[in-house]
């Protein structure tokens, strides 16, 4: 339960910083990540969709992250 709770909590700080920077590319990473972890695929699929669209090639620990969490997304399709 307390996993949960922590894992609740996370998101809820991750949404704020979304929507209070809604162009920096690293907290929608983030959230896909861990919406992943908690097998909610088919949420973070649009996270990722957002995070190619702001340009992440500028950055290659961005790119290397969106590539990682896009290669695990289509395996668990």
């Amino acid at each position: 339960a307390l996993l949960n709770q922590e894992a609740d909590k996370a998101m809820e700080y991750i949404d704020d910083a979304i929507k209070n920077n809604p162009k920096l590319v690293t907290f929608y990473l983030k959230k896909a990540d861990l919406l992943m972890k908690q097998k909610k695929f088919k949420e973070a699929e649009p996270l990722l969709a957002k995070a190619e669209a702001l340009n992440l090639e500028s950055n290659n620990v961005y790119r290397a992250k969106f590539l990682e969490l896009n290669g695990m997304l289509l395996a668990f399709k």
